[in-house]
């Protein structure tokens, strides 16, 4: 465990001040300095000196940790400690909105549950990060495609997309046995999408659209070649 100097007493380098810190060295018996800007010197039993050292609670969670308040369903960031070893919160970077929670307090509020990390559950195909209760797409066994309005930490899909279209895509490009009509097909409804993408002024998407359309015709002609 880790103490705070809070009061000094005879006997102490010159340069220690109160706030500086002592922990456990190599040797696991005696504490020293934290900092290497102080005097290395040893503290033996720093417990029995409440008057002078205080244990410094560390906090569980790394700054910069996401996580949601239970009762509001509000993402926040654990932004820093200040001086007085309280944890500062924030909820929105660009504004000054931002709470003080003690260390203990803050342990206690994760532990109990009152506020849950927020971290993702997996990260789809796409390259999406999906969290507790989103929405998202995933594919079976390369050929059918199913949807789901709640993710949660018991399933986790082995081929999934934030989106229909990616998924549908997905099936497109990996699909065994396509026939040379499936493929026909398939050209013709990428064709309607693109022209759909268009009238929609959705030029990037109808770009794309343009691309897989003519990588599919080449397939198509080679297919045919080797007929």
């Amino acid at each position: 465990m880790k103490y705070k100097l809070i009061k000094k007493y005879p006997g102490l380098p010159d340069d220690w001040e109160v706030g500086m810190k002592i922990g456990l060295g190599d040797n696991r018996m005696y504490h020293t300095p934290c900092s290497g800007k102080y005097n290395d010197i040893i503290v033996t039993h720093p417990q029995k000196w409440p008057k002078y050292w205080k244990p410094v609670i560390e906090l569980n969670y790394p700054i910069g940790t996401k996580f949601k308040k239970t009762y509001d369903g509000k993402i926040y960031t654990l932004e820093t400690i200040n001086s007085s070893d309280e944890v500062i919160i924030t909820n929105n970077p660009s504004t000054n909105w931002m709470e003080h929670f003690s260390i203990e307090e803050v342990n206690r509020f994760f532990l109990n549950r009152i506020w849950i990390e927020h971290k993702p559950l997996f990260v789809t195909n796409d390259e999406v990060e999906i969290y507790q209760e989103d929405s998202f797409w995933y594919v079976i066994n390369d050929m059918f495609i199913n949807y789901s309005n709640s993710a949660n930490d018991k399933f986790t899909p082995h081929t999934s997309f934030s989106t229909k279209e990616k998924a549908e895509e997905y099936i497109l490009w990996n699909k065994p046995s396509y026939s040379l009509n499936d493929l026909k097909e398939v050209i013709e409804k990428v064709k309607l999408q693109k022209m759909e993408e268009c009238k929609n002024q959705n030029y990037e998407k109808a770009s794309n659209l343009r691309d897989v359309e003519r990588d599919l015709e080449e397939i198509l002609k080679m297919l045919k070649e080797n007929e």
